[in-house]
């Protein structure tokens, strides 16, 4: 119900829920705080998921994992942001298959959390790896395949970034972003032909993206395109 929307309902259904766990099941009733904590976010009342994440938090001693990673969601709430970095990094230490911490660092580093925080593509990378690794999906790929991309600049990532790309791409071709990253990539390879399919499919699909960097780019790579095509024709 959480991600329908229907957060009002979800809320009855966790509150009914919570009354039925036993005391003593701390797992599962930290589980009912948080997706209260994000029903609650989804409404946009912020003091109250705060506060769900912080009782959360308080099942767990601070000898585990749990109780640093949660209380590193109650400091985001409240801007306080080195703390919550300093919670989410206790709680890796503690556990280093904390997902929701490495999943919090890397969004944070990637600024997808907080828009004043310091973006800082390669310290997000390593989390953002752990986050697919432990949890594989369209979703964690996604991010990663980002911060892979806008590592080119920085870290050389070429070959990975068109990996996670290229395993996106298939059912997605209509993609404008997709198709962007695909022909950034290409160019940083030299591979005029597939840089100029894949730009040009992007701006296409979403004309914002033709800035003068892309135009630039596309009048580069026309002419090994039309070669290309032209070829094929004759052949």
């Amino acid at each position: 119900m959480i991600l329908s929307g229907d957060y009002e309902e979800a809320i009855k259904n966790l509150d009914r829920a919570d009354l039925l766990v036993e005391s003593d099941d701390i797992l599962t009733r930290s589980i009912i705080y948080k997706n209260l904590a994000m029903a609650y976010e989804g409404l946009g009342e912020i003091n109250v998921t705060a506060g769900f994440y912080n009782e959360a938090s308080k099942l767990f001693t601070p000898e585990e994992s749990a109780h640093y990673s949660f209380a590193g969601q109650v400091n985001l709430y409240e801007r306080d942001l080195d703390s919550s970095v300093a919670n989410f990094e206790k709680a890796i230490e503690l556990d280093p298959d904390n997902l929701d911490a490495h999943n919090n660092l890397g969004l944070l580093y990637m600024g997808q959390l907080i828009n004043e925080f310091p973006i800082d593509m390669e310290k997000a990378l390593p989390h953002n790896r752990k986050v697919y690794e432990l949890q594989p999906d369209i979703g964690t790929k996604q991010t990663l395949a980002v911060n892979l991309f806008i590592n080119l600049f920085i870290l050389g990532q070429n070959d990975e970034a068109l990996t996670h790309f290229s395993e996106l791409f298939p059912g997605r071709e209509d993609d404008p972003l997709l198709n962007f990253f695909l022909g950034m990539i290409y160019y940083k390879k030299h591979d005029h032909f597939l840089a100029y399919r894949f730009l040009n499919a992007a701006v296409m699909l979403d004309p914002m993206l033709e800035t003068e960097e892309v135009t630039m780019i596309l009048k580069e790579t026309r002419p090994v395109f039309d070669q290309v095509v032209n070829a094929m024709k004759g052949s």
